[in-house]
């Protein structure tokens, strides 16, 4: 498989930055610091079908899907057609995961993130996947696609952190330019991290447990490096689970994790640094347990004896800054992300009343929840 950076772009691109295609994403471009005007590329990779198909050593067929500029104030704006997206940089339910290239100066910015498109109300648009799913899922009436997008898919591309400097004024026009050879490869995979996708944390005279059941979206880290190693956070991609799990109860402080394999990928480009990012290539099947500190959340309500569960898509997701728990293989941890549905839940039985408390909001709608007496 071959891909470059150039080669790759799709014959739509020009119809897709259309202004009466549905909006992508806004964002500030920024050098040092301070907004600059520039150029603002978007590559979709490959769906999760192809990645996994993929071996040592080929070349990523990363699409270039539109390109736009920064205005003096750094703002800007893309906008897509998903119906000229490559169905192979899709997936069935129309997810894509994106990286936003930009370039000021002599600095140049990329960021991971990912989005599906959805039909509302007659027209297509663009959304996080963890809202669009929630959305699909429910009979939701009151929706405001336009703020709920905005919100989501809001980009910021830092000279400072995200970007990579060089003693040599480059900019798109050399990273683009016909005849360059950009192109991605698959260093290494089978890079295997324990995602933590529930948690429960019993009273007392209480259990917890967690089922999944059918395929659900989660929404997990991705590193950048420069070197191959000191690894930074650079954004999300989106991976569906395609598992099932019913784990038992157990009256333990717990997390439970799904496997997920990551793979190593390298950026190289005539005359510009080569970098890499560390990326998902999506679940293994593997599930486990570990322990956990028991939590002390403050949104309290009462429960009766019996069984309750967390399980509608309303309200906060289930998220960790830290989930993906890849310290130990690139140094930091990455974030995980995903919605609760009815197949997705977590369940607390209680023999006597008790109570369960949110991180950040009253059970019904909290993204995490603990059991206390």
């Amino acid at each position: 498989m071959g891909g470059c950076l150039t080669g790759s772009s799709f014959p739509g691109i020009e119809a897709s930055q259309a202004h009466s295609a549905p909006h992508l994403l806004s964002g500030i471009l920024t050098e040092d610091g301070r907004a600059s005007s520039g150029s603002v590329v978007v590559l979709a990779w490959p769906n999760e079908e192809l990645l996994q198909d993929m071996a040592e050593g080929d070349k990523v067929p990363v699409a270039e899907v539109a390109r736009t500029e920064a205005s003096a104030n750094g703002s800007f704006t893309v906008n897509l057609d998903p119906n000229l997206l490559p169905l192979t940089h899709q997936s069935d339910d129309r997810r894509v995961n994106l990286e936003v290239f930009g370039w000021a100066g002599n600095h140049e910015g990329h960021w991971f993130l990912s989005a599906q498109a959805v039909d509302v109300g007659g027209e297509t648009t663009w959304l996080d996947p963890i809202l669009a799913e929630s959305f699909l899922n429910t009979s939701v009436q009151a929706f405001d696609p336009i703020n709920e997008r905005t919100a989501l898919l809001h980009l910021d591309l830092d000279a400072d952190s995200a970007l990579q400097p060089d003693s040599t004024v480059w900019g798109p026009e050399v990273a683009l330019a016909a005849g360059t050879g950009c192109s991605y490869s698959l260093l290494s995979r089978n890079h295997l991290q324990w995602e933590i996708i529930a948690q429960t944390s019993p009273a007392s005279g209480q259990t917890g447990s967690a089922t999944f059941t059918v395929a659900h979206t989660h929404v997990v880290g991705v590193a950048l490096s420069a070197t191959g190693g000191g690894w930074s956070a650079g954004g999300t991609s989106s991976i569906t689970s395609g598992f099932s799990q019913a784990f038992s109860a157990s009256s333990s402080s717990r997390n439970y994790r799904a496997q997920v394999e990551y793979g190593k990928y390298r950026r190289s480009c005539t005359g510009i640094p080569q970098d890499y990012a560390y990326r998902p290539i999506g679940h293994s099947g593997g599930t486990s347990t570990s322990t956990l500190v028991p939590p002390t959340f403050s949104y309290c309500a009462p429960v009766a004896a019996g069984t309750w569960s967390r399980t509608s898509s309303s309200g906060n997701s289930f998220s960790l800054s830290g989930g993906v728990q890849a310290a130990g293989i690139i140094g930091i941890n990455l974030s995980a992300t995903h919605g609760y549905q009815t197949s997705v839940k977590i369940s607390y039985t209680q023999s006597s009343a008790k109570k369960l408390c949110g991180n950040n909001a009253l059970p019904a709608s909290a993204g995490r929840i603990d059991g206390q007496p």
